[in-house]
Formats: C-alpha cells, sequence, structure tokens
C-alpha cells in the first residue's frame, strides 16, 4: 500500500512519461525526494512532437478513404464529422505534450508543494495520511482503462476491420485513436489523484484544527496550508489541466453526437430486423466508448466538486477564531490576514476561465450534447435532402432527354 503522496502518483507518472505527455517524474528516498525534469527534457519532448503529428497526418489523411472502404459512399457529413472528431483528438494530444512540456514548472510547485503540505502534517502535527481508498480507485480505474483500449476496444477493431482489404491501414489508425485516448484516461486519473490527496490533507487539517485549536502556532500553520492548497486548486491545477479540460470537453461534445447520430443512422437502417455482423461490432463499439467517456467527464466533475467542497469546509472551520481566540499579537494579525483572504479567495478548479470544474459540468455536457446532436442531424438531414432532390433531378432528366432519331 502506498505509503506517501509520492508512491501514490510515482507509477501513474511514469505511465504518463513513457506515452509522451508528462515530462516530471520522482527522485529520491521517500523522506526528502522530489520531483523533478526527466532527463535529456527537451530532446524526448521533440521527438514526441514530431511522432504525434506524424500520426496525426496519417490519421486525418486516412479520413475520406476510410469512410469510403467502410460504407461504400461518399458523404460529406459523415466524412466531416470523422475527420472533425479525429482533429479534435490529434490537437488534444498535441497540446498534451506541448503543455506538460512548458508548463512543467508549474507542475512541478503543484506536486512538490502536495509533498511539502503532506510532510508539515507528519513532521509538526505527526498525522500520516492513509491512502488506502485513493490507491483502490486509482487501480481500479488505471487498469480499466488497460482493459478497455488495449484489450476490448482493440479486439472490436479487429474484427470490424478483419473482412477489409485496408485492414492494416485502417488498424493503425485505430492504435493511434486508442493511444490518445489512453492518454487522455491517464491524464485524468493523475489529476484526480492530486485531488483527491489534497482532499485527504484538509480532513486531516481540520482534525488539527479541532484538537489544536488553543495553540496559535498551530492554527497558523493549519490556516497557511489552507490558504496554499486554495492557491495551488485555483492558480496550478487550473493552469495545468484547465485547457485539457476544455479542449476534452468539446471532444465529448462533439464525439458523444456524433456517434448518436451513427447509432441512430445504423439501427434505423435496419429497421431493428437483421443487422450484418460487423454492424454488431461497430454498435457495440460506439456503446462501449460513449460509457467511457461518460465516465472521464463524471469522474473529473465528482473529484473537483468534492476538493472544492472540503476546501469551503476547512475555511469555514477557521472563520471563527477571528471571534474569540485572537488577541493583538504578531501571530494573531497574520492570521487574521491569511483568514481575511481566505475569505474573499477563489477556491474551484477553473477551466481556463470558462467554466468551473464541479458537479455542474455533468449537466453542462449532457445538455450540450443534446444540442449538439440535434444540430448534426439537421446537417445529416439537409444532405439526406440534397441526394434525394439531386437524383430525382438526374432521372427526370433522363426521362425528359430525347432519343436518337
Amino acid at each position: 500500500m502506498a505509503r506517501s503522496f509520492a508512491e501514490l502518483i510515482q507509477m501513474s507518472l511514469t505511465r504518463a512519461n513513457r506515452l509522451g505527455f508528462c515530462y516530471v517524474e520522482y527522485r529520491g528516498q521517500r523522506e526528502d525526494g522530489r520531483f523533478v525534469n526527466t532527463e535529456a527534457v527537451s530532446l524526448k519532448f521533440w521527438l514526441w512532437i514530431a511522432l504525434i503529428l506524424a500520426g496525426g497526418w496519417y490519421t486525418l489523411g486516412r479520413t475520406k478513404e476510410d469512410m469510403v472502404v467502410r460504407y461504400h459512399k461518399e458523404s460529406l457529413f459523415d466524412i466531416g464529422t470523422y475527420f472533425v472528431s479525429n482533429m479534435i483528438i490529434v490537437l488534444l494530444v498535441l497540446h498534451m505534450s506541448w503543455h506538460g512540456y512548458f508548463c512543467r514548472d508549474v507542475q512541478l510547485k503543484l506536486l512538490n508543494d502536495v509533498l511539502d503540505i503532506e510532510r508539515k502534517l507528519v513532521m509538526v502535527f505527526k498525522r500520516r495520511c492513509e491512502y488506502g481508498n485513493i490507491e483502490r480507485y486509482l487501480k481500479i480505474f488505471t487498469i480499466w482503462s488497460i482493459f478497455f483500449y488495449v484489450v476490448l476496444l482493440n479486439v472490436l477493431f479487429v474484427i470490424d476491420y478483419w473482412n477489409y482489404d485496408d485492414f492494416i491501414a485502417m488498424y493503425v489508425v485505430a492504435l493511434i485513436l486508442l493511444y490518445s485516448n489512453f492518454c487522455m484516461d491517464l491524464t485524468i486519473i493523475v489529476c484526480c489523484t492530486v485531488q483527491m490527496s489534497l482532499c485527504l490533507f484538509l480532513e486531516s487539517l481540520m482534525d488539527v484544527l479541532g484538537s489544536n485549536s488553543d495553540e496559535f502556532a498551530g492554527l497558523y500553520t493549519c490556516v497557511k496550508q489552507i490558504d496554499r492548497i486554495a492557491v495551488l486548486v485555483n492558480y496550478n491545477m487550473s493552469r495545468i489541466y484547465g485547457p485539457f479540460v476544455v479542449l476534452h470537453c468539446s471532444y465529448v461534445l462533439f464525439d458523444s453526437a456524433s456517434m448518436w447520430v451513427s447509432l441512430l443512422e445504423a439501427t434505423l437502417n435496419t429497421n431493428f430486423d437483421y443487422v450484418r455482423q460487423e454492424t454488431h461490432w461497430m454498435l457495440a463499439n460506439y456503446l462501449l466508448w460513449l460509457a467511457n467517456d461518460v465516465k472521464n467527464v463524471i469522474l473529473m466533475a465528482i473529484s473537483s466538486s468534492l476538493l472544492h467542497n472540503k476546501v469551503e469546509e476547512t475555511a469555514l472551520c477557521t472563520r471563527h477564531f477571528d471571534d474569540y481566540r485572537l488577541q493583538n499579537t504578531r501571530a494573531a494579525k497574520q492570521i487574521q490576514k491569511f483568514l481575511l483572504k481566505n475569505l474573499h479567495q477563489k477556491k474551484k478548479f477553473s477551466a481556463c476561465g470558462f467554466f468551473d470544474i464541479d458537479n455542474t459540468v455533468i449537466y453542462m455536457v449532457f445538455s450540450s450534447i443534446v444540442t449538439y446532436l440535434v444540430i448534426l442531424i439537421q446537417f445529416k438531414q439537409l444532405e439526406t435532402d440534397l441526394t434525394q432532390s439531386e437524383g430525382v433531378f438526374n432521372v427526370t432528366s433522363n426521362l425528359t432527354t430525347p432519343g436518337p432519331s
């Protein structure tokens, strides 16, 4: 079982390093180790950027050909939605690697500050956090992501593509998409691990406030750590993961809506009767992908909401000390300064200022999916009407064209 925050997150960071979107690692002993930049960080970054660009170029270049091979027709709507979906994925992975490199100092400060807060709890207050529950959920979600992408979806893609002549080319695109989505899952897991660890620290600080509330030194240290966590949530986490959340939500919105359109089209076209075997695999692929997207949004929203509520709850525990416990001393003035700052300080994890990340994100995403779905259905219907009108026009032209005399 993990005995420290470093042990808890180390394996996830190692996987993120190997996948090319994280450039920090933990070095040293458990008691005094620090998070540092990986070796040859610039070389690794440019190598991964080149690989991502090459994979993205290949994926986008195969869009039209793959759609024609699968559906035996050139539908501008299907090609367009597939292209936009893949383009968002490529941009998201490119952003993750680019942002991870240029914001690695912010990430180092976040991770090392979390380490410092944990060690302060151990050294000053003799309190060691139990990571058993977090580690258990972390293993469950990690194992699920590995099984989901490496085994389940991989097998579905192989079965679905096996009978096509372009199997290898189509399967390479599938592998690139699976790699990209696994990177997204792992980013969310790392972010949620940090958030849940901060929740544990806040619970310990609340216990300290309840037991040592008469001691100025202990109160000052507690208030200082609470303020430090609020800054980490509002600035560091928002700067590191905020842009990712914006892009990921955009991807989930568009991808979910386009998959629902494809799902409805595939179901209605078969009249709920005989469905080809490959269509069964395609429908299963759509449903599983949608379920995993929903899981990611809910996981991020719940962990962010829990952290925000815990920060607010801990901040409320400190405010009443200003009424009757503090005297006109230097230590008291410092505590009052932190309390005043805490009163007006924003404590939410924000997505680049566009919206706060909490439980309301779930409702926002699902309502937006419905909006996107309606818009895409209108475009699909427009394409169908234009195609039918063109067919009628061609038939009419053939009938009215005079034959050879």
